[in-house]
């Protein structure tokens, strides 16, 4: 998990050594209690970071074209990328083009089929492989997103911005996820 786990004890503790950080650490690794609320406050800290985006774009008076959900990408990279294309207003030509539709899908396929050694190409963290959220016992994450009503809403959106609780009562624009393809007319 890119050692983000467990890192920031709650607030009331206050740890002054590396010491007192690694044993919270152990601890906080250990204890189901704990981990749950882990979950939850990295759960809060990913929804922050998309409220934060969204505030910002709008504070700079523009809107989000398109926000594209992970579980929308595995489910039809190609619609993906003809949505993202559209969005950033390139032509239906090239949005449609079966050979650049599937570069891009073997692009993106190859970005990934190395998790643990081309993070940096990427700068994001490693690909999360089925065996290693199995080694990582990964599976009671959901559950403890679950707990807490604001993640469990989120989660079960897919991380979708309408349903980032942190984005309720915003003035931040929210983009449609999927808008049909069947309405956009070739130019």
């Amino acid at each position: 998990m890119m050692d983000v786990w467990c890192q920031k004890p709650p607030p009331s503790l206050e740890l002054h050594s590396w010491a007192e950080r690694d044993a919270y650490k152990q601890k906080c690794l250990s204890d189901a209690k704990l981990e749950r609320a882990e979950t939850v406050r990295q759960c809060s800290e990913l929804m922050g970071m998309q409220a934060d985006i969204y505030r910002k774009r709008r504070a700079a008076g523009r809107d989000i074209a398109y926000d594209m959900l992970l579980g929308d990408f595995q489910q039809d990279s190609a619609a993906e990328f003809r949505n993202i294309g559209r969005a950033m207003g390139i032509c239906d030509a090239a949005t449609d083009h079966p050979g650049l539709l599937k570069l891009l899908a073997r692009m993106s396929q190859e970005l990934t089929k190395h998790p643990t050694q081309d993070a940096g190409i990427t700068r994001m963290h490693d690909v999360h492989t089925d065996a290693m959220r199995e080694a990582k016992h990964c599976d009671v994450l959901a559950g403890w997103m679950r707990s807490d009503p604001a993640c469990a809403a989120w989660l079960e959106s897919g991380a979708s911005p309408e349903s980032n609780a942190l984005l309720h009562g915003s003035d931040a624009h929210l983009p449609h996820h999927a808008a049909p393809l069947a309405h956009h007319t070739k130019a």
